[in-house]
């Protein structure tokens, strides 16, 4: 018997072919779908990251811009604003409440918002509300636990994101902190836990390292300017200084030391302060100065010959370096002040880099 051969007919061949390039090609499609989705996730992911951290990058600035340009209080931080209108509350004096929504209008600011379309949190430590006596030794009362960690924090700012785990915002609970902030715990105290189905926070820590860094180097420039404006009023002199200083009051010393043969550098040993009980020089400074304590923490060297109003006067600091004590002389090359300096300022503070209490800074005389 002879074998039967089948043949396929070419019409059939060709149809199973386009078939199966159909089927390459959907599955080719899909591939590519799964693909293209799983980058736009991500890309949108990426980009509500990326707005979330500029909002609260532009609340920190704007809260240390705020703090330093203060012209009653430096270093002092607005009100939360408890009312929803973007103003602090109040706008001065005692704080209603020390966590609320950013002043966004009071500082000046868009209306900032997270990802979510959430307006941003806000919580103040109660030493740099706006009825306490603020300077560079001023620490917060602020502090986070959990994943992240910060103690002693100014104030922080927070995108709350979108509600989870079961958090109700309705218009009862617009100003309850527990149903925006996962981490809040207190008034003071914050736990933060890993980003998931239960906790969504992001924050933006300001600590007072942040705010003084900025704010001491105007203080030097204010006491320059009002030593310049004493030595105009007492035909070159400047002021005696003090030795002590306790709580903000600093007296001068009395009897006057006897100007000695050369110039040389007051208090010759251990630090001295300006003085409290010197009118000239209290009308000189800002009304603040006194009031917030900053004398007792601007140590004040003076050349005895600009004190006494002998020459040469401004010979003592000639060569005198701010090399190691924590910052740099402002107006001078290298921290290296020349033979025109009469007078040489420390702010003590906390070290933007250690966190330690020591100079912060030093601003020269002229």
């Amino acid at each position: 018997m002879k074998k039967r051969t089948s043949k396929m007919q070419p019409g059939i061949s060709a149809q199973r072919g386009y078939a199966m390039l159909a089927i390459i090609a959907v599955l080719g499609v899909a591939a590519t779908t799964v693909v293209v989705t799983s980058l736009s996730a991500t890309a949108v992911h990426n980009e509500q990251n990326r707005r979330t951290s500029s909002a609260l990058a532009l609340a920190k600035q704007a809260l240390i811009a705020n703090a330093a340009s203060s012209s009653t209080r430096p270093g002092s931080l607005p009100c939360p604003d408890t009312d929803n209108d973007g103003l602090a509350d109040p706008a001065a004096g005692a704080c209603t409440n020390l966590i609320g929504r950013l002043p966004w209008q009071t500082l000046g600011l868009p209306d900032l918002r997270d990802s979510s379309g959430e307006r941003l949190w806000y919580a103040l430590s109660q030493q740099f509300s706006d009825t306490n006596a603020i300077n560079s030794t001023t620490v917060g009362e602020l502090n986070i636990t959990g994943t992240l960690t910060a103690a002693n924090t100014a104030a922080i700012v927070f995108a709350a994101g979108a509600p989870v785990n079961g958090q109700l915002r309705n218009a009862e609970r617009l100003f309850t902190p527990s149903q925006y902030i996962e981490s809040y715990t207190g008034p003071t105290t914050f736990v933060t836990s890993d980003a998931g189905s239960s906790y969504n926070d992001q924050l933006m820590v300001i600590m007072a390292t942040d705010i003084f860094a900025v704010v001491d180097r105007r203080i030097a420039k204010e006491v320059q300017n009002s030593l310049q404006a004493y030595s105009a009023a007492t035909t070159g002199r400047l002021p005696w200084y003090s030795t002590t200083c306790t709580a903000g009051v600093c007296p001068t010393v009395f009897p006057q030391p006897t100007p000695p043969a050369l110039a040389v550098v007051w208090p010759e040993t251990g630090t001295g302060y300006l003085p409290t009980d010197d009118a000239t020089l209290n009308a000189a400074l800002p009304a603040w100065f006194v009031a917030n304590q900053w004398n007792s923490v601007v140590s004040y060297r003076v050349d005895s010959n600009c004190v006494a109003g002998i020459s040469p006067c401004g010979a003592a600091f000639s060569g005198y370096s701010a090399s190691g004590s924590g910052g740099a002389l402002i107006g001078f090359t290298s921290g290296t002040a020349n033979s025109g300096t009469k007078a040489v300022l420390s702010i003590a503070g906390v070290n933007p880099v250690t966190n330690y209490q020591m100079t912060a800074l030093d601003a020269a005389v002229q």
